[in-house]
């Protein structure tokens, strides 16, 4: 059963190329759309990291606790993994590093072809997490010296982040403007590598999941009483796992989160429960007591109106009621609105977690610098990047880029950009990661005893790369 299918993809792809193919040339006449139509001139999967890559051993130039290691010793030590379908590349997770040491054994490799403007996009099952780690997916120029010719960060992320950091280091005279067609957030506005610390011009992805959330609306002594309903089925311990009651026709859900809304709902809606409480039934609970507090509220989801699967928000609402010792709900306390913004995780573990996905970043002179994403499951992931199509037309189709950066009369590209080869690297602490330490979460102590003492702390820092393929614009000779 397996072949025929196998042989019908076959012939649709290889009819479906014909089929684009005859189209280019009268597309490209007529300049058809203001998408640039870019034709695949490599691909890399597997064993091509190994054959058209080169493994860079120099003192990592960000001062990381990193010791970049050669091919041989990357395949020797396990660092540096391929199969038919993958390529792997990670950091040691084994060996105590001593002071004396360069660092931690890594990885850092660079293509050994460049390309001018170009399409590049990259499958990507898992990328480096955890604390210390600071992993790029990157091209910069290949006749430098650097910043001369400018460096493109499509990847880039350190410590616990959860949001993919897009950015732009260039030589002087390089700017884009606040506020363009993007869905991620302007960080900084100057590509210049000379100020701000090498901060370039960077777009912050959306953060998952991100809620804000209205001021609690307390319902005061005339709070609505919910008749006692009790919970026949389900006694009060049960609350601590998910349950889904009837109430009133809507439906009441009881989660770990729900049982704290403070951390469910906001990080400060514990003193906005404890104001509603404390005005609507104050015999109810001790509220002052917070082990009373995060077993005495349950909140009632209200679902947002229907929207389309497309929509970046969905607006709704959630009530509170005090709970019984039995488990009925005594008392509607109040209600928060919320607006929340649905974004798939763009970087780390929760990156990781959902299976991972697909980044492309294109670069031309007419259309600047462009970087999209989308999560593994996205059902909006072009066809040309979700299977590796011959063909590659970026455009309205792919939808609003997360990071743009237009190149016209404040950053000319041939002022700044020329052929750039592409770069994988993961290094330890640094100037980025190592300064961010201390507002990481990660712990006491610096960043580089913690990288030379625990080694299992770096089972996540590894690539897995299922490919990355380039395309070039068509040309009317094409």
């Amino acid at each position: 059963m397996l072949y025929w299918w196998l042989a019908l993809y076959h012939i649709i792809g290889a009819t479906m190329r014909m089929f684009v193919g005859s189209l280019l040339p009268l597309a490209l006449f007529l300049g058809v759309g203001a998408s640039t139509v870019f034709l695949k001139q490599d691909e890399y999967i597997g064993d091509d990291f190994f054959a058209t890559w080169q493994w860079e051993t120099f003192d990592d130039p960000t001062h990381g606790r990193t010791n970049y290691v050669d091919q041989s010793a990357a395949r020797q030590k396990n660092l540096s993994v391929a199969t038919s379908q993958k390529f792997v590349m990670r950091a040691d997770d084994t060996t105590v590093v001593s002071d004396s040491a360069r660092g931690r054994d890594s990885i850092r490799i660079s293509s050994k072809a460049s390309y001018d403007e170009a399409l590049f996009v990259i499958d990507v099952a898992h990328m480096p997490s955890g604390c210390a780690t600071w992993p790029a997916w990157w091209t910069v120029s290949a006749a430098g010296p650097w910043p001369a010719g400018g460096e493109i960060d499509i990847i880039e992320g350190v410590n616990r982040g959860t949001q993919n950091l897009a950015s732009l280091h260039t030589t002087s005279g390089c700017s884009v403007p606040h506020d363009r067609a993007q869905t991620g957030t302007t960080i900084s506005t100057d590509c210049d590598a000379a100020l701000n610390s090498n901060q370039g011009c960077g777009t912050l992805f959306t953060a998952p999941d991100s809620a804000e959330y209205q001021p609690f609306a307390a319902q005061g002594e005339n709070a609505t009483e919910a008749a006692p309903l009790s919970t026949t089925s389900q006694s009060y311990p049960a609350l601590s796992t998910a349950t889904t009651e009837s109430t009133s026709g809507s439906q009441t859900y009881a989660t770990p989160e729900a049982e704290l809304p403070a951390s469910s709902v906001s990080n400060n809606s514990a003193s906005y429960m404890a104001d509603a409480a404390a005005n609507s039934s104050p015999s109810a609970f001790d509220w002052t007591d917070p082990a009373s507090f995060a077993q005495g509220a349950i909140a009632a989801p209200q679902e947002p109106p229907s929207a389309p699967s497309s929509a970046p928000t969905a607006v709704g609402a959630a009530s509170f009621f005090s709970v019984g010792a039995g488990g009925e709900l005594d008392r509607r306390l109040g209600a928060r609105a919320d607006t929340t913004t649905s974004s798939a995780p763009s970087f780390g573990a929760p990156f990781n977690a959902a299976g991972g996905g697909y980044y492309a970043m294109s670069k031309s002179r007419a259309g600047g610098i462009n970087v999209w994403f989308w999560s593994r499951d996205s059902a909006s992931v072009p066809v040309e990047v979700k299977y590796g199509g011959d063909v590659a037309v970026p455009s309205v189709s792919w939808g609003t880029p997360a990071a743009t950066f237009p190149l016209n009369d404040n950053c000319p590209y041939n002022s700044h950009f020329d052929a750039h080869r592409m770069v994988f690297d993961l290094t330890l602490c640094g100037d980025w990661a190592g300064a961010a330490w201390g507002a990481s979460g990660c712990g006491t102590g610096t960043c580089e005893d913690y990288v030379n003492n625990n080694p299992q702390a770096f089972s996540e820092a590894y690539w897995e790369i299922n490919s990355v393929r380039v395309f070039v614009p068509a040309t009317k000779g094409w």
